[in-house]
C-alpha cells in the first residue's frame, strides 16, 4: 500500500457537464508501510464549493503500519477536512 493515504469524496452534480464528480479532501502520510486501513463514517456535514452544496461525513479511521496501530477522526478545522490522531500503539 505504501506510506501515504488519500481520502476523496465522490458526488452527483446533474448540473455539471460531467455529472460524477471526485475531490481529494485530505492525506496522510505515515512514516512505516500501511498493511491495513478501516474507515467508518459518521456525522454529516455540508461545504458549499461553486454553488454547489457537498455532503461529506466526519469519520472514524484505523491504520495499521508494519510497527504500530493508529486511530484517527476527521474534524473540520477553518472548514478544511483533517485527520486528528487520537491514539496509537507501536
Amino acid at each position: 500500500m505504501g506510506s501515504q493515504i488519500a481520502f476523496w469524496t465522490i458526488h452527483e452534480n446533474k448540473s455539471a457537464i460531467s455529472p460524477i464528480v471526485t475531490k481529494v479532501h485530505s492525506t496522510l502520510s505515515l512514516g512505516d508501510e500501511v498493511t491495513a486501513a478501516d474507515c467508518k463514517s459518521g456525522e454529516e456535514f455540508v461545504t458549499s464549493v461553486s454553488d454547489s452544496n457537498i455532503k461529506q461525513s466526519l469519520g472514524l479511521l484505523v491504520v495499521g503500519t508494519t510497527n504500530s496501530i493508529a486511530v484517527y477522526t476527521l474534524t473540520l478545522q477553518n472548514d478544511i477536512p483533517t485527520w486528528i490522531k487520537k491514539w496509537d500503539v507501536a
